[in-house]
């Protein structure tokens, strides 16, 4: 799908003197770039002068004359076309010596120094004349055919290696070994077969193997691009002194291998593919002497193996006219030479035609198993239409040199895609392929026909002198509309107007491509490019070309409505490329300048230049941003606007590229296709927006090995490619689908943007997420267009909780957000709206009501049901088949049983009828069922379904025959709070379920709640368990004051209650019962003092007048509590003291002895390991194990892993810290945490001090005791201040070395102790 587009073409005229002088040979220098040609000119003795020519620029100042050799005439015969004899057979630089050899005919070989200022030099003279001579690719062997028809084979010094006759009967080295197999004489074919088969054979007649008119009669000398073989074509002598073509292959040491078949019609062109097996050359069919059978006038181009098979041909096209000449022909032209470039992708075919004619070259390729004719190179001369030499570039592969008898034209040609360029949503994919005089159209939005066919086809009958059908040199769209241009060889333009199936504005059937207008360009003008903008409100047309006049590069621009071409003179000639703008078209010059071109013919310059010349540019406006795209022949793609201060490079390994509206595509050599967001690339020029590195990282996606783009649609989301074998695919990749779905989302096309995520499987949920809000405003248009009611489901059936556009398919150029990608309570949000608007529709939408309430979240089966079950009497059809679409969404096991609990055993049928269950499993259930009284029936669905209070509430109006039932009912699943509610108006009934309740509540031992529900069920003795269990002894009490209990049974009572009191420690409310309710004042005495509440006792004992109890049971209690108090102090002074004496300890050895103390130089860690996750041991390790254990760590866990050892590691040095064993390190962190804790208690042990403190001070015989009591709290309490002060002080203590594993523990928090105020009291 690709064209030959003419990127330069220079003319550089040649220094002669001699008025007959002509060019007949050019050689190319690959280092310097420059171009060796060689003059001949005839002298009056009949002698040739020869002049080196130099061309090593393109100004004329480069062309340089470098040496004159005067030649003798050719010793050998004359040639059969005089015109065409020339002297220099070939002129070759050889790279190695860098010099130039030149091959005469008359059998001298010179050669020229290019180092030094030398002169002509032979270096050797075949006697007998040169008829060819050819060097080898690698410029170490030279074969030369000589005049008397002997083959020579030189080294690059000219030393004869092999010298052979040039014709040989022989075969060759590969010649086969026929055993018969598959031929005529083994094979059974009747009795008429065999008789043929024994039939002697006939040899074909000399006649037909004679030359053509055509043919030269000289030998010609072609090698493989490897330098391994070359081909030899000479004509062989016949019995009838005629003479055939044969081509003869030989080895690199000119040994022969195969001699081709007898071809009729053959010519004496040769031309072996550098990089194929391919050898070619022409054959001429008609009724000629020596002519090829077939049609009269046909030409082809013949094709070669080595082994001499013919390997396929194809015709010749677009030729001269098929007049006859003086000569007797049927034609009027000849084919010269034929030409591969260097990488075998592009044959030349140099014709010449007749006096009349002028010469062409014709450049074909070869796709998908079809030869395409792409360029008609003529002369650029105004002078003469005649070539002397045509000869390819020997590295670059698209720059070809022709001579003419006084210029050297040169011209570089590059691949170009002619496709159409208008937006979207009208373009139309269109592209255009050059193939001779035809140009194949083929529009991929709507049809992708493979190549070499085409949908429609444009057949040019322009004139060029006699010639007809010449094809067009280069074409170009309108950026507007599908209004193409063809710029052929002699000026000439043509408009034609594509109309597709797109293009409704003409009514009926139209025609598909009609011209619209011509134009043609000054004499003076060698056009190779053309720009096309052709709008409603402006219309012109731009041309990039040679001035032969002016000898350099112009670009004339015609308006539509001006008669007279605008010239614009280009700054740089060579080369340049042309193309259409926005308000005007862009060119290019060779050194990357890019200039803005208007309609009346300004020069605007871009503010950038690119870094090399790109032969592929591409402008796009973006967000209102015009881009322009540029890819080098090497691969480098760029992107620059016109008032950017940079050029971004995007890739450097890109092979083709295509633009959508969102998208830039290209290919890489990785044969991966990469997708850059215009968006991400506008910001970068643009500057003013930093943009990510993950940014620049664009999708991918893989490809085949060699594709490139053809085209990009963006309203179809469509990507054509072209295989290297020239097949076509058409692919839609993610990146472009995503943005067509938004856009189409955006504008409201609902049903595009669903139909295309159905199509490419893109999660349907990107239609609500793109635009949550403008989704649910349009619901009903949504509906509207979708309207199907399998789409709807599909949607439906589709949705999640989850925002797609920010998970799955996230905008390019949009910031990601930190949020999380759950959406809770979308799916219910969404069926809720559709619902609405389904339900306006309920017979049409059914189907999808049902399936927006099976996808809410939790399924609403019920509500589905219900709707089934509101339709089912009028419409039992519907009904049927929406139960079947039911049945395929959800668990039929599910809607059963929600079926069932809606008590409609008609529709519970009908479910399990549709589905795949057994009728022996539900039938008897159901039947039994059936027989059940109504609410019966109810509960015991739901108790089959297990809605437990929904199966009482039933059972409870089944009548009271069924309460005992319901009672175990109640017990058996614990409805205790449903069964108050449901018996809540029938006193007698209510009362047994709180009874029940009560028991239950016994039994789980909640005492206090079952006490209030005994009580709510008028049961005193239960409660009043409940509350003696409880021990609510307040609550207890009441009770049995209420129920008028006797005073034994309330002193029995007292007597339990307060034994559990006591024992509890809660002394002082023993002390309230007794004195309360049990009337013992000796009891309640005795309790307040064993809860050290004095003030009470003394209290009561005065109130009673009981003066005895305070000797008799008050002061000894006071005492004893005296003395427990004291034997507190001193426990806590003694622990602080072993603490604090081994706190100074560690902290003597923290400063006299760190390494010690952090265990630097440990014995037991030497010579190991501790980069195994088996030991992971280190010196910090101290911090985490003890010294005892880390050698059994380092042993004993070898054979474990450290998952299944770490948790159970944790657990046993929590254990070991909190034991804080002495000589672990863990021990100073337990000492200050135990410290603390002695602090805590002192500070817990003052109110009980201060009232058994106040109490033995106003007692006289008490108060040593109590300031016994006052001193030792005061000294107790300096001590630990004090003890405090030097546990947590860190003077003197040495640092220790910094460990990175584990962390250090931190120091508990140092404890502060308050002022007692005890301390002030009287101590007498």
């Amino acid at each position: 799908m690709r064209s030959l587009a003419c990127l330069s073409s220079i003319a550089r005229k040649l220094p002669s003197a001699a008025p007959d002088s002509r060019s007949s040979s050019c050689a190319f220098n690959p280092e310097t770039g420059a171009i060796y040609v060689a003059v001949e000119s005839a002298q009056p003795q009949g002698s040739i002068e020869l002049e080196l020519v130099a061309i090593e620029g393109p100004s004329e100042s480069d062309v340089l004359s470098l040496a004159t050799y005067i030649a003798n005439p050719s010793p050998s015969a004359k040639h059969r076309f005089p015109h065409l004899a020339k002297q220099v057979l070939c002129i070759e630089y050889l790279g190695e010596s860098q010099s130039l050899c030149v091959i005469l005919a008359s059998g001298e070989l010179i050669s020229y120094d290019l180092t030094g200022d030398s002169q002509l030099e032979v270096v050797g003279v075949v006697d007998a004349g040169i008829k060819a001579a050819e060097w080898s690719p690698d410029e170490e062997l030279l074969i030369v055919i000589t005049g008397d028809d002997k083959l020579l084979q030189m080294t690059k010094d000219f030393d004869v290696l092999a010298d052979s006759p040039l014709r040989s009967k022989d075969f060759g080295e590969d010649k086969a070994i026929n055993v018969g197999w598959g031929s005529k004489e083994t094979q059974f074919h009747g009795s008429a077969g065999k008789a043929a088969a024994q039939q002697p054979k006939t040899n074909v007649s000399s006649e037909k193997n004679a030359c053509t008119p055509d043919d030269d009669e000289t030998p010609r000398i072609s090698w493989r691009g490897d330098g391994a073989h070359f081909a030899i074509s000479t004509l062989d002598p016949t019995s009838s002194n005629a003479a055939r073509r044969v081509i003869r292959t030989y080895s690199r040491m000119a040994a022969l291998q195969s001699t081709s078949e007898a071809i009729s019609g053959l010519e004496h062109q040769l031309a072996w593919q550098p990089s194929g097996s391919l050898i070619a050359s022409t054959q001429r069919f008609g009724t000629f002497e020596g002519a090829g059978e077939g049609r009269e006038g046909r030409h082809d181009v013949v094709f070669f193996e080595r082994n001499g098979l013919r390997h396929g041909e194809f015709e010749l096209r677009e030729v001269a006219g098929k007049k006859r000449d003086g000569e007797g022909r049927g034609w009027a032209y000849r084919v010269r030479e034929l030409g591969w470039n260097c990488d075998s992708s592009l044959l030349s075919v140099w014709i010449e035609g007749d006096d009349n004619e002028g010469d062409v070259v014709q450049i074909w390729t070869r796709n998908n198993y079809h030869w395409y004719l792409k360029q008609e190179i003529t002369s650029l001369s105004l002078h003469t239409t005649r070539f002397t030499s045509v000869q390819w570039h020997p590295e670059e592969p698209f720059k070809i040199a022709t001579l003419t008898p006084d210029s050297l034209e040169i011209r570089s040609f590059i691949w170009d895609t002619y496709g159409s360029v208008i937006p979207a949503p009208n373009d139309t994919g269109m592209v255009s392929v050059v193939d001779g005089a035809s140009l194949l159209i083929t529009p991929f939005r709507t049809q992708n026909v493979p190549p070499p066919m085409s949908s429609n086809k444009i057949i040019n009958s322009h004139e060029m002198d006699s010639r007809k059908c010449i094809p067009p040199i280069h074409v170009a769209y309108s950026p507007a509309q599908d209004i193409l241009a063809q710029l052929y060889p002699s000026g000439a333009i043509e408009l034609h107007s594509v109309r597709t199936k797109l293009d409704r504005s003409v009514p009926g059937r139209a025609q598909v491509i009609e011209p619209v207008i011509s134009f043609s360009l000054p004499e003076e003008v060698r056009a190779r490019q053309v720009a096309l903008v052709w709008e409603d409100e402006k219309k012109a047309i731009a041309v990039l070309g040679w001035d032969a006049k002016e000898s350099r590069d112009s670009v004339w621009i015609k308006q539509d409505k001006e008669e007279e071409w605008q010239t614009v003179s280009v700054g740089s000639s060579g080369m340049g490329k042309l193309i259409a703008g926005i308000d005007g078209f862009i060119l290019e010059d060779k050194t990357g300048q890019v200039s803005a071109i208007s309609f009346d013919g300004d020069l605007m310059p871009f503010q950038s230049f690119l870094p090399t010349f790109c032969p592929t540019l591409r402008l796009v406006t973006h967000e209102s941003t015009t881009l322009l795209i540029a890819l080098s022949p090497l691969g480098k793609l760029f992107a620059m606007t016109p008032v950017s201060s940079e050029v971004y490079s995007i890739a450097s390994n890109s092979t083709s590229f295509g633009l959508s509206a969102d998208y830039l595509i290209y290919t890489t050599t990785t044969h991966e296709s990469k997708y850059a967001p215009l968006t991400i690339l506008t910001r970068i020029l643009d500057g003013g927006y930093i943009v990510s590195e993950q940014e620049k990282v664009w999708e991918e996606r893989r490809v085949e090995r060699g594709a490139i783009v053809v085209t990009v649609v963006s309203s179809s989301n469509s990507l054509v490619l072209q295989m290297p074998r020239g097949n076509l695919e058409t692919v839609y990749p993610r990146p472009l689908v995503l943005a067509g779905v938004r856009r189409d989302v955006t504008k409201g096309n609902y049903r595009d943007a669903f139909l295309t995520c159905r199509k490419n499987r893109i999660d349907l949920n990107i239609l609500y997420d793109h635009e949550p809000e403008k989704f649910m405003q349009n619901l009903p248009t949504f509906i509207e267009q979708i309207e199907d009611v399998d789409y709807i489901n599909l949607f439906l059936g589709g949705l999640k909780n989850e925002d797609v556009s920010r998970s799955m398919y996230p905008v390019p150029g949009v910031p990601a957000s930190s949020s999380s990608f759950v959406v809770e309570g979308k799916v219910n949000k969404i069926c809720g709206a559709m619902l609405v608007e389904l339900n306006k529709q309920m017979l049409k939408y059914v189907d999808s009501i049902s399936t927006a309430h099976v996808v809410k979240t939790p399924p609403d089966y019920e509500e589905a049901l219900r709707v089934l079950h509101k339709l089912k009497g009028q419409h039992p059809k519907i009904v049927e088949d929406a139960v079947k679409y039911v049945i395929f969404l959800a668990d039929v096991n599910q809607l059963f049983d929600v079926a069932l609990g809606m008590y409609d055993f008609q529709l519970v049928l009908m479910i399990a009828q549709f589905s795949q269950k057994d009728p022996r499993e539900y039938l008897p259930f159901l039947k039994e069922l059936r027989a059940l009284d109504r609410y019966y029936q109810r509960f015991r669905i739901d108790d089959h379904l297990e809605r437990r209070a929904s199966a009482l509430k039933n059972l409870h109006l089944a009548g009271p025959d069924r309460f005992d039932e319901a009672v175990a009912y109640v017990e058996k699943y614990d409805l205790h709070k449903e069964s108050i509610s449901i018996w809540a108006n029938d006193a007698d009934q209510l009362k047994v379920m709180y009874e029940v309740y009560g028991e239950h509540l016994y039994d789980k031992r909640e005492f206090s709640d079952a006490a209030i529900v005994f009580t709510l069920a008028l049961n005193t003795p239960r409660a009043m368990k409940a509350y003696e269990k409880a021990h609510l002894w307040k609550e207890l009490f009441t009770l049995a004051f209420t129920e008028g209990f006797e005073d034994e049974r309330v002193v029995s009572l007292c007597q339990n209650v307060c034994d559990y009191l006591e024992s509890r420690g809660r002394n002082v409310e023993a002390g309230r019962i007794w004195l309360d309710y049990g009337h013992n004042l000796d009891q309640a005495v005795h309790a307040f003092c064993k809860g050290r509440d004095f003030s009470e006792a003394y209290r009561v004992t005065a109130l009673h007048k009981k003066p005895e109890l305070v000797q008799s049971t008050i002061h000894p209690l006071l005492s004893e509590a005296q003395n427990v108090i004291m034997e507190d102090l001193k426990e806590i002074e003694e622990q602080m003291e072993k603490q604090v004496d081994r706190l100074q300890e560690l902290k003597v050895l923290r400063t006299q002895q760190p390494d010690a103390f952090f265990m630097q130089d440990d014995p037991a860690l030497e010579n190991i390991d501790v980069m195994t996750d088996a030991t992971q041991a280190t010196a910090f390790t101290r911090y985490t194990v003890a010294p005892s254990t880390v050698l059994t760590r380092m042993t004993g866990m070898t054979g474990m892993t450290k998952a299944s050892s770490s948790k159970r590691s944790k657990r046993k040095n929590e254990r070991k810290k909190a034991g804080g064993r002495k000589g672990t390190v863990d021990e100073e962190m337990y000492l200050l945490g135990s410290f603390s804790r002695l602090v805590e208690k002192f500070k817990a042990l003052i109110p009980d001090v201060t009232p058994v403190l106040n109490h033995l001070l106003i007692s006289v015989p008490h108060r040593p005791e109590g300031i016994e009591l006052q001193q030792a709290m005061i000294d107790l309490e300096e001590r630990l201040r004090v003890s405090v002060e030097v546990a947590w002080s860190t003077e003197g203590e040495a640092v220790p070395p910094p460990a990175p594993e584990p962390i250090p523990e931190v120091k508990p928090t140092k404890p502060t102790i308050g002022d007692w105020k005890g301390g002030n009291r009287f101590m007498g």
